[in-house]
């Protein structure tokens, strides 16, 4: 299968730069509804071969973007219980006609696989559709490493939901 729609992730830039800065963006969609019960490998290490399920998206930071990528995961507000949450895996390349090879990312904790954690009772509830994981500035934050492309595939599917359609589930990135 081939990826979805490439998303860049937008600035909203309207003020004045100051230095040290960055340039932040909103939440953007990383991989879409129903993608992350969609497993790519156990063990990625590939994502060109690995990572092609349409509801994933290649992720371009703007030029002189921030150097932070933040992720979170929506799901099912009806959701009541999760018996297993995703595990996910980054990986960022410099793009354009000699796009470098990809890297595997590691997290602000120095891990490659990361869980994006969920807590029904406590997560982010959007008041209408959905609740939001609450990110770590560690755990589901990764420096960009001097790359502005990024892939996110999965490496263990969310499962086991109670209360909610596990079809609703999607995963978000931003720029910070």
């Amino acid at each position: 299968m081939a990826l979805g729609t490439t998303v860049v992730l937008g600035t909203g830039f309207t003020g004045q730069a100051t230095l040290p800065g960055s340039v932040t963006s909103g939440w953007t969609t990383a991989i879409d509804a129903g993608g992350m019960d969609t497993l790519d490998d156990a063990t990625l290490d590939s994502p060109d071969t690995q990572i092609t399920d349409s509801t994933r998206h290649l992720i371009q930071k703007p030029k002189r973007g921030g150097t932070i990528i933040r992720l979170r995961m929506g799901y099912d507000r009806t959701t009541t219980a999760i018996t297993t949450d995703p595990t996910i895996n980054v990986f960022g390349r410099v793009q354009g006609s000699g796009a470098s090879g990809w890297q595997a990312l590691r997290n602000e904790d120095g891990n490659i696989d990361v869980a994006m954690t969920t807590d029904p009772p406590n997560d982010t509830d959007d008041g209408s559709t959905f609740q939001f994981t609450v990110p770590s500035r560690t755990a589901h934050s990764w420096d960009t490493d001097g790359n502005d492309e990024f892939l996110v595939g999965t490496t263990v599917i969310l499962a086991g939901i109670t209360g909610g359609n596990i079809n609703l589930a999607f995963l978000q990135v931003k720029i910070i």
